[in-house]
């Protein structure tokens, strides 16, 4: 399985109107989500449901990938958002969760983004396995079809 990988920065884009629709065209074409606040923006952390709710309406699903991660966790002085209210949205969304600090532990970036890679990969053998067994069964019924023309499948 070949690996590509784009980011697209969505944080400036509101959901009205047809940024709205820039916004959904984004989704689109996403194999996963990575939705990050801020602990001193409550605001963002707000708007984390609605965007989750998007992504679920575009792609059609509840089992799109998709890590929230926290970041600021070093300015604590600053915190509006309570580490407990993150983990708690996150499971409420199916989300995994990481709090961190971008600007004093990259590895923990890189840490989040291979969940969310792993999480990718697990989705797409679920896809593969589905469409497998739809195949087989697809081939029972022809095969059965075959030695009973009189019969519906």
């Amino acid at each position: 399985m070949e690996e590509n990988f784009e980011i697209l920065d969505t944080a400036n884009k509101e959901s009205v109107g047809s940024a709205a629709t820039s916004l959904e065209s984004s989704i689109k074409w996403g194999d996963s989500f990575l939705i990050m606040y801020s602990i001193t923006d409550r605001s963002r952390f707000e708007s984390v449901s609605h965007l989750k709710r998007i992504i679920d309406l575009v792609k059609q699903t509840l089992g799109i990938p998709t890590v929230i991660v926290v970041n600021k966790c070093d300015m604590e002085n600053g915190r509006v958002v309570r580490t407990g209210e993150g983990k708690a949205l996150a499971s409420d969304l199916r989300c995994s969760f990481f709090e961190l600090s971008v600007a004093e532990c990259s590895v923990a970036v890189e840490v989040a983004v291979e969940k969310l890679v792993r999480e990718v990969r697990l989705e797409y053998q679920r896809h593969l396995l589905a469409m497998d067994k739809q195949s087989r069964m697809l081939q029972m019924r022809h095969a059965l079809s075959l030695k009973h023309p009189a019969a519906r499948f």
